[in-house]
Formats: structure tokens, C-alpha cells, sequence
């Protein structure tokens, strides 16, 4: 996509971006020289989901507050500051952290992943999981709901149809 990548973490918000069964050109430095690679995108297995010496998502086996989400088929964790520090986000960050997606569901399809935070659903803002769990009522009914969601590349919109 024509993006320089400075790091892991940049790397990983570049990824997090690209589109499932596409093919990108990737250019690297291979022994001093340009190489250019075909490189196509494919889902990530849940096995990978976390690395050996990756701590999982705080609470992300059962906790009181961990909402599972039928209609999104995603689940969310209030963001914590230790959370927000474990996660690489800053202390100024709120709202809630998805901890999973289900595979092949309409919000694995729409990009959203394992990490990302969820600022507002619809115009309501999110920083508590009463204020998501709001959002989700008002959006009831309704064939999609739009979402302003925050990985390191920053904020973005996103429709999640359902």
C-alpha cells in the first residue's frame, strides 16, 4: 500500500488494514538488495491468536464484565489502564477492547480484530460496557451498525453489516 514501516507495532497496524484473499506487493531488503514479494493476506488461525510469550488479554478467560456480543459475534472487556498499557495504548484512550471475533462473522469481515478498541456505537460514545451495551440497544433493528474503532494506525470508522 505504499506505506514505510518503522517497526513491529506499525507493522501490525498495516496488516491489521489489508483486505483477506488479497495479493500486495511487498518490497523488502533481502542481503542489501530491493526484493519485491507477492504476499497474500489470509485469516489468521485461532491457534495464533496469542504468541507463547504474549500475555493473553487481561480477563480474556471468563470475567464478570466480558460481554458477549450475539449480533456483532464479537466480545469486549472494559479498557483498563493496565489493559490500555498491556495493549501499547495510551492512558488517554477509552472505551472497550475486543477480545474476540468469530471467525467468518460480519465484523471479522468489516476488519475488526482481537485488540482493537471500540470508541462509539453510533453517536453514542463508549467508555464503560453500560454505555456499549446502550449503543447496542439503539442500534437494534437496524441492517448495520457503524462503529468508530482505534488500533495503532489510529481511529476509523467502520460498518459492520448484520
Amino acid at each position: 500500500s505504499g506505506k514505510d514501516v518503522s517497526g513491529p507495532r506499525n507493522l501490525l497496524g498495516i496488516v491489521e488494514q489489508l483486505v483477506v484473499g488479497k495479493t500486495y506487493v511487498m518490497e523488502i531488503l533481502r542481503d542489501g538488495k530491493h526484493v519485491n514479494k507477492d504476499l497474500t493476506m489470509k485469516a489468521m488461525p485461532n491457534s495464533f491468536s496469542v504468541a507463547r510469550d504474549e500475555k493473553p488479554l487481561e480477563g480474556s478467560s471468563k470475567q464478570k464484565q466480558k460481554t458477549s456480543v450475539n449480533e456483532l459475534k464479537l466480545e469486549v472487556q472494559p479498557l483498563t489502564e493496565e489493559l490500555a498499557n498491556q495493549l501499547g495504548y495510551s492512558n488517554e484512550v477509552t472505551g472497550v477492547v475486543i477480545t474476540s471475533v468469530e471467525p467468518g462473522s460480519a465484523a471479522e469481515e468489516a476488519g475488526l480484530t482481537k485488540g482493537m478498541i471500540i470508541e462509539k456505537i453510533g453517536t453514542t460514545e463508549v467508555s464503560t460496557m453500560d454505555q456499549f451495551n446502550q449503543g447496542l440497544k439503539e442500534a437494534k433493528g437496524k441492517d448495520s451498525v457503524l462503529l468508530l474503532v482505534r488500533n495503532h494506525s489510529g481511529a476509523r470508522f467502520v460498518v459492520v453489516q448484520k
